[in-house]
């Protein structure tokens, strides 16, 4: 069997060595270790493995001192290493099959040097080194630094490979042996104008570095390898100069040399990508994709550039192109070979997002021409009583709200006027009012539109639900718009959102909003006109106080809504509580909301009460508060006018649909606590006032009576189901 030797030269290396001898044993017949001057435990670990150290003095020069160890090589052929490069176990394996095969014609073997290995042992860069050869050529090293062994004759290109570990490494000491030569007057090789170069370019004296690289490819002396290696360096140097025209030819010059490689092609997608041009980065990830890799290469190899990174590269050109399937199919092509990559699983999810937008874009197209029409039909429908229908609600959830009430009173009036109602749902069936629908709880893992039963018609409720209920085509459709926060807020919303939005309103089903400026709102925002049917009240549980009833020694200052909800204003009621009871006022707040509050509050808290109490809540309480941003249409408002509340409210657009300002209510200012502190403290020194805003409150609720309501809403389902308005 073939013998072998290994050489090796060191210094300082106690961290590295013990762990590369480790990774041979049993694989070489002798070792020999050259010392160029260790002042630490490198010697003395060494000793556990072989007894060949030898010393050397340090000249500058590593070929010399490798030359020196080779020379101590009694073995057929010579192995050398780094004392930071390791064996992995299947290249150990591979080793002994080479020893047990090896052919003695041979004057070399090459083995890949893995440079770079990730997390999961993945090479990232590796390049081609000789590394075992025939000891009786007495093969030599060459150059003081970055030395290279100058090999011929048979070599093997073997599938062995010897990976760099390096634990630490003292980056100024080629740079300080290279400046040492030049001022001692040395005349640089071609590879040493190569290799200094790099020096420099690691040091980011990128100028120095251009001049030596332009050198060193002007000599056109180089070795292939290092001519194709220095353009792209000295393209990164003018990178970094800011020299793009420079940057641009020293990529294409690369080209001189050889067939273009993977790593320049994407270098010059990069390079396109910067000056913010896709098609063109398109162009060079395409060819590096359709690149075949040669293994004749002995340069470093940046397997990234032959695998998946044109592929994750051309994933964002093309969705910045709007190219979203080609984008899906290079992602996906990057994913074979980086499957748990953070920017795989990230652009899954953009990219279906983006193509579900493509398509409802599309979609929104056709469906737009549609929608004028819908809207004019909409406005024209048959005003008679309805036949017996079977009508199904869906709802986005069942908490306590303005919005969920006014359906479930809905559903009530409908089915005692002989209809059957659906409400499906996600969440549980409320039980802060008594319901007589059908209500279906859907489970959250199911499509709520796959438990829609056989009805007449379907009513929306919530935006997210326009598609998939009108797409599912077993019924008419209509949208009941209450005014949620993002129609208010839609300016503020990022632009992806705003354009999903806007393709779900252009589905061509006729639309209700529950008052005119909601409807004002709704025409600007999203080029629509709904009909507009107002919040009824009911009669059963909002009613006026008994006529007598005495007044409270203590006045009651009451307000609704949940402080999680910031349009709602609750901070600046309760500020203006603070300061009503600061100049001297003697009132008990009460609270309703249905969240338990996170603010301290110095009165009552009722948390989701049942709807009498509620009602009994308003006819117990003085003045009604309301602090609001913005409302569709203000119901608590009108409930507490209908109870017999004096009524002080923010001008939000939704209390506007009826307020008086001194008529049935006080008007403040937006956000001003001190105004409304102002309002409820003169209606607490002027009580014929408040007797007046309360007569002239119900006054205005018997213009919201549950029976007229309902009767609008009757006939419009009418008329969408005969009109046919939704097709």
């Amino acid at each position: 069997m073939v013998t072998i030797s290994l050489c090796i030269i060191v210094k300082n290396e106690e961290d590295t060595i013990g762990r590369c001898l480790d990774s041979v044993q049993g694989l070489v017949d002798e070792i020999i270790i050259v010392d160029t001057g260790s002042t630490d435990q490198t010697k003395h670990i060494i000793k556990k493995y072989t007894e060949l150290i030898y010393d050397f003095e340090w000249i500058d020069d590593f070929a010399a001192a490798r030359n020196y160890a080779f020379s101590k090589a009694k073995m057929d052929y010579i192995f050398w290493l780094d004392a930071d490069d390791i064996l992995l176990e299947e290249d150990q394996e591979k080793f002994k099959l080479l020893k047990q095969n090896f052919d003695y014609s041979l004057d070399a073997v090459s083995m890949n040097y893995n440079l770079q290995v990730d997390e999961d042992g993945n090479v990232i860069s590796s390049l081609r080194r000789n590394r075992l050869v025939k000891r009786q050529n007495h093969f030599q090293w060459v150059g003081p630094v970055h030395e290279y062994l100058e090999v011929n004759g048979n070599i093997l290109n073997s599938d062995i490979a010897v990976t760099h570990a390096s634990i630490h490494h003292d980056s100024e000491r080629n740079l300080r042996i290279y400046e040492i030569r030049l001022n001692r007057g040395e005349e640089f090789s071609p590879r040493d104008l190569f290799y200094y170069a790099n020096e420099l370019f690691d040091h980011q004296k990128y100028t120095e570095a251009i001049s030596y690289y332009t050198r060193f490819l002007d000599s056109h002396k180089g070795w292939v390898e290092d001519n194709i290696s220095a353009c792209v360096s000295l393209a990164d140097c003018f990178h970094y100069i800011d020299d793009l025209g420079r940057e641009f030819q020293s990529l294409v010059r690369s080209f001189e040399f050889e067939a273009p490689r993977a790593e320049v092609c994407c270098r010059l997608g990069y390079y396109f990508i910067k000056k913010n041009q896709p098609v063109q980065a398109v162009f060079w990830y395409k060819l590096a994709t359709n690149l075949e890799k040669s293994k004749n290469i002995w340069g470093r190899l940046n397997h990234a550039c032959w695998t998946w990174l044109p592929h994750l590269m051309l994933c964002n050109c093309y969705k910045e192109l709007g190219n979203i399937e080609l984008a899906i199919f290079h992602n996906n092509e990057a994913a074979r070979f980086i499957p748990e990559h953070p920017s795989i699983n990230e652009n899954n999810q953009i990219l279906h997002s983006l193509l579900e937008k493509k398509k409802l874009a599309k979609k929104a197209e056709i469906w737009s021409k549609k929608t004028k029409e819908v809207d004019e039909t909409s406005h024209i429908l048959k005003k008679r009583r309805s036949e017996k229908f079977n009508i199904t609600f869906i709802l986005n959830h069942s908490n306590l709200c303005g919005g969920v009430k006014s359906v479930l009173e809905y559903s009530n009036c409908l089915v005692n006027r002989g209809h059957i109602v659906n409400i499906v749902c996600h969440d549980p069936e409320p039980q802060w009012m008594e319901l007589d629908a059908n209500y279906i709880q859907v489970p959250a893992n199911i499509p709520f539109v796959e438990c829609i039963p056989n009805t007449d018609i379907i009513i929306t409720t919530y935006w997210r639900q326009l598609i998939d209920c009108y797409e599912l085509n077993i019924a008419p459709v209509i949208h009941f718009e209450q005014g949620d926060t993002y129609i208010f807020e839609f300016e503020n919303l990022e632009e992806s959102m705003k354009e999903e939005i806007l393709s779900h309103w252009t589905v061509p089903i006729p639309i209700i909003a529950v008052s005119k400026e909601l409807a004002k709102q709704i025409d600007r925002k999203f080029r629509r006109k709904p009909y507009v049917i107002p919040y009824a009240l009911n009669e059963n549980i909002f009613f006026p106080r008994p006529k007598g009833q005495s007044r409270n020694e203590c006045s009651i200052v009451m307000f609704v809504g949940p402080e999680q909800w910031a349009f709602k204003g609750i901070p600046d009621i309760i500020d203006s509580i603070k300061i009503v009871k600061e100049k001297g006022y003697n009132i008990e707040p009460i609270w309703v909301t249905q969240f338990t509050p996170e603010s301290e509050f110095a009165g009552t808290v009722y948390v989701s009460p049942t709807q009498e109490q509620l009602g009994n809540l308003y006819r117990k309480a003085d003045i009604y508060i309301c602090g609001s941003h913005y409302e569709s249409f203000g119901l608590p408002v009108l409930e507490a006018m209908t109870c017999g509340c004096a009524v002080v409210s923010t001008r939000n657009v939704g209390v506007m649909e009826y307020a008086e300002h001194k008529g049935n209510c006080l008007l403040t200012n937006i956000g001003d606590p001190n105004d409304l502190a102002e309002a409820i403290m003169e209606l607490l020194d002027d009580q014929q006032k408040t007797n007046s805003l309360v007569e002239a409150g119900y006054q205005t609720a018997e213009n919201f009576k549950m029976e007229q309501v309902i009767d609008q809403f009757e006939k419009f389902i009418n008329g969408v189901i005969h009109c046919k308005v939704h097709s």
